[in-house]
């Protein structure tokens, strides 16, 4: 059974673009994946990500040139040494990070790709193909999750040249979504959603085949989408001709780790891992962002709602925050003050007999005038402090009042002597 061989590509701090969440974890999921799951050699899978170690004190900074160093040496192209790759081998080749089209060309950009100079420093997918296609091996799987930057705004669909070359050249391969669409990542899964779709068909252990695979990443996609509140995408997978849609995974799914411990030969012309660190950023990972707008859309219209709710409150007692005026103050019944001068009164008022001690005026009423009310009802709004009065107003109960007394009641009734009966 010949050998399995895989490279992984994820970048999240791009020098000249917006960081990516979850690109490098991506391929460091899936490198855990082949390397303890599927029982991949760890000298046969490599890893190029913002932080990968050295692999035998080569880089695996994924600059443009690293990229393209690793890539001819697994094709044998270039002045690299002899492929590792042999025929019956398996070559599986993952990146996650920037894809752009440009000039009708789709390109995969490098941690140091340049928006202002694209040809010149990004991957062309053409070239990518071209080596991958000269790889000395059996089969190859493609698969890439290419994010949209928004700085970019380009007249062509991204993938629809690389759905184009992957037909033309024969080679499988799996796009996270059309080309009308955009490929997430989410902060619940922390990884992408076509990568973690990815994940669990391969664990499954139930994927055998490149159809099978299609059936599972067709379902699984969208209902991962829907569940994290995503919009949905759909993956595509390019096979030409059909019937290599046919092909086993079993020799990836069925290899067992090799208990001999030979490495695989390193070419010498890579990249030294020393040069390639220096320029390396040193940006902390940006926090998770949100999966979509939805909270936020549903927070704006909380505080939407607070502030009108408060101008309302504001306005009603626009008196209390600009003048609180003064309560007007209630004389208690035997309380006075010994320095204020004395009340005049109304002489021909007659007395009210109250209280022993204490001597009530009551003015003279005109019979055609109607009684004035005395000592009505206070409200139960008027213990209430003056903020709360105009919010419970629409709620305030009709009181009854008692019944005005008759200035003559007051008057205690004439001493009458009492009468014997005869």
């Amino acid at each position: 059974m010949g050998k399995t061989f895989a490279i992984a590509i994820g970048i999240n701090q791009y020098q000249h673009f917006q960081p990516l969440n979850y690109a490098q974890q991506d391929a460091q999921a899936l490198w855990d994946l082949w390397t303890q799951r599927l029982g991949i050699p760890s000298n046969q899978c490599f890893l190029l990500t913002d932080s990968a170690q050295a692999i035998n004190g080569q880089s695996t900074y994924p600059e443009r040139e690293t990229l393209q160093n690793w890539l001819d040496y697994l094709s044998g192209d270039g002045p690299m040494a002899d492929s590792p790759l042999q025929p019956g081998d398996y070559l599986w080749c993952f990146f996650s990070g920037y894809g752009v089209s440009h000039n009708g060309q789709d390109y995969l950009m490098p941690v140091d790709g340049n928006p202002e100079n694209i040809e010149t420093t990004g991957l062309s997918l053409r070239w990518l193909f071209t080596c991958l296609q000269h790889a000395p091996c059996d089969r190859v799987f493609v698969f890439l999750d290419m994010n949209r930057p928004a700085s970019i705004q380009s007249g062509s669909l991204l993938g629809t040249h690389t759905a184009t070359l992957a037909r033309e050249m024969g080679i499988p391969t799996f796009l996270s979504c059309q080309p009308s669409e955009i490929s997430h990542e989410t902060a619940d899964l922390r990884q992408g959603i076509f990568t973690q779709a990815v994940l669990e068909a391969l664990r499954s252990e139930q994927v055998q085949t490149l159809a099978e695979l299609e059936d599972y990443l067709q379902k699984r996609v969208p209902e991962l989408c829907d569940h994290h509140l995503q919009p949905i995408q759909n993956p595509l997978l390019v096979v030409s001709p059909p019937e290599k849609i046919h092909q086993p995974l079993v020799p990836i799914l069925g290899q067992s780790t090799p208990t001999s411990s030979a490495t695989v030969p390193f070419p010498t012309t890579l990249k030294p891992a020393e040069s390639a660190i220096a320029p390396k950023p040193t940006a902390k990972e940006p926090p998770p962002q949100e999966d979509s707008g939805f909270w936020k859309q549903l927070i704006l219209a909380c505080f939407g709602i607070a502030a009108l709710l408060l101008a309302g409150v504001f306005l009603t007692n626009r008196t209390a925050f600009t003048g609180n005026p003064q309560a007007p103050q209630v004389a208690t019944p035997g309380a006075t003050d010994p320095g204020a001068a004395p009340v005049a009164t109304d002489p021909g008022a007659a007395p009210v007999a109250t209280d022993p001690g204490v001597t009530a005026v009551v003015p003279p009423v005109d019979p055609g005038e109607t009684p004035p009310i005395r000592n009505p009802r206070p409200s139960i709004l008027s213990h209430l402090p003056p903020l709360q009065r105009p919010l419970l107003a629409p709620f305030r109960l009709p009181l009854r009042q008692s019944p005005p007394l008759h200035p003559h009641r007051l008057d205690p009734p004439p001493h009458r002597p009492p009468t014997k009966n005869c």
